[in-house]
């Protein structure tokens, strides 16, 4: 089975759309490569990232939902 792509969500504090993306790519990147969660599980190179959206989260919401961290995984045939 290979992987082809993966969706998550990350949670950043950031003064423009441009600086959240890059920090919740950095933040993502960090998981992958050596110490982070997912790096001896990696076979593969680094993943390569889209942005795919970027929102504003209220200070309610953001006080009280945590960042899971999920990935959601797509296999070759999906």
């Amino acid at each position: 089975m290979s992987i082809v792509g993966f969706f998550t969500t990350r949670q950043v504090h950031a003064r423009s759309v441009e600086e959240a993306g890059t920090l919740a790519k950095r933040r993502v990147l960090s998981e992958w490569q050596p110490g982070g969660a997912y790096a001896e599980a990696n076979t593969g190179s680094l993943p390569r990232l889209l942005i795919e959206d970027v929102w504003k989260v209220g200070f309610l919401a953001e006080f009280f939902q945590r960042d899971s961290g999920c990935y959601a995984f797509y296999q070759n045939d999906d």
